[in-house]
């Protein structure tokens, strides 16, 4: 895919327009069918901060089949190639099911060829049968041999509907498999960005009115400096460790997920405004002091900075408001050192919690 390891690093330092630029240039080189799942494979290829799928995404070669890209994105656990799992399991399903109708079909047709030669046999003993000894036996021997085959046929039948509905829930299981991986994030294992929408939609889905619950959204500026600067490899061990820290972050009831490339995004509930600022400050001094794992190098801890903004469902009439009202308080904190922290509205609750630059 690239011609050398210059051209994957030029890659990544693009940003916009020029990425998809970049994807689309990627794609047309290896003739490669322009679908929506096959931009998001070359895009995290290029752009996803995983070096295994880079290394696939690479090895691609000249007009390479779908499959093989579907194989790629399933393997990696892309979400829109996760949807195929999905469909694969459908179309697998109907296989199986048009082959057992073909097959008890079948079965029936046999079951009935039999029926009918054990009514005539009967019909004829019952009228008084006409001829020999012989004829008798000959066809009592022929009811004998179809039914042996008519049990044959059951028999099989059988498990023809047990393997097939073993497939059936294989398929199923597959799918499910599919779909939990589609809403997680690959490096961390966290609920992905799809998870994180699904479970902010719930909050005000139904008659529910979630009045006591803070988004906090946790920000790490500098984020892709970091990557150009120390690699991919680098920037996965850190998220990897800083997943394990903001799981222990959380309660029971309350939610994390990787949001962004540089975002973890939690739902607390049951909280005040108080509250919040007060978690926000714990989340700001336990990931801030974990950000050395990413170069073992306590000194270029001095480029990294956090960010946290959060919001609070009593502001807020729908899930979209809620999640704009915390992105823009994280936003306002962006080159903000002394005020890395920041609610909204401004006017909820005082900042506590200022850290010198």
């Amino acid at each position: 895919m690239f011609e050398d390891t210059a051209d994957a690093q030029r890659a990544t330092n693009t940003s916009g327009l020029d990425q998809l630029q970049t994807v689309a240039r990627h794609m047309a080189r290896l003739k490669v069918s322009g679908i929506p799942r096959n931009y998001e494979l070359f895009y995290q290829g290029l752009y996803g901060h995983d070096p295994a799928l880079l290394r696939d995404v690479k090895a691609i070669g000249t007009n390479p089949s779908q499959h093989l890209l579907d194989q790629i994105g399933l393997k990696h656990r892309l979400v829109s190639h996760c949807g195929i799992a999905d469909e694969v399991a459908h179309r697998e399903a109907a296989s199986v099911l048009r082959q057992l109708t073909q097959d008890l079909a079948s079965g029936l047709e046999h079951g009935s060829r039999f029926m009918q030669a054990l009514e005539v046999i009967s019909t004829e003993l019952e009228d008084g049968y006409a001829g020999n000894t012989a004829d008798l036996k000959s066809e009592i021997d022929y009811l004998r041999s179809a039914a042996q085959a008519q049990m044959g046929a059951e028999d099989r039948l059988r498990e023809k509907l047990a393997d097939g509905i073993e497939r059936i829930a294989k398929a199923e299981r597959k799918a499910g498999q599919a779909k939990t991986a589609a809403l997680r994030d690959r490096v961390t294992s966290l609920p992905n960005r799809i998870a994180f929408n699904n479970r902010l939609e719930a909050l005000y889905a139904g008659d529910s009115d979630p009045k006591s619950t803070a988004l906090i959204i946790v920000g790490i500026d500098r984020f892709q400096a970091m990557a150009q600067s120390f690699g991919d490899a680098a920037v996965n061990r850190l998220m990897k460790s800083l997943s394990a820290i903001v799981r222990r972050s959380i309660k029971k009831n309350d939610f994390v997920a990787r949001t962004g490339a540089d975002e973890f995004s939690f739902l607390f509930d049951d909280v005040s405004a108080e509250d919040a600022e007060a978690i926000a400050e714990r989340l700001f001094t336990s990931i801030s002091d974990n950000l050395v794992f990413a170069t073992d190098d306590p000194s270029d801890n001095s480029n990294l900075t956090l960010m946290i903004g959060y919001s609070l469902t009593g502001a807020s009439m729908s899930a979209a408001q809620l999640l704009a009202q915390a992105q823009e308080a994280l936003k306002a904190t962006k080159g903000n050192r002394r005020n890395p922290i920041a609610g909204h509205p401004a006017a909820a609750t005082t900042a506590k919690f200022r850290r010198s630059a």
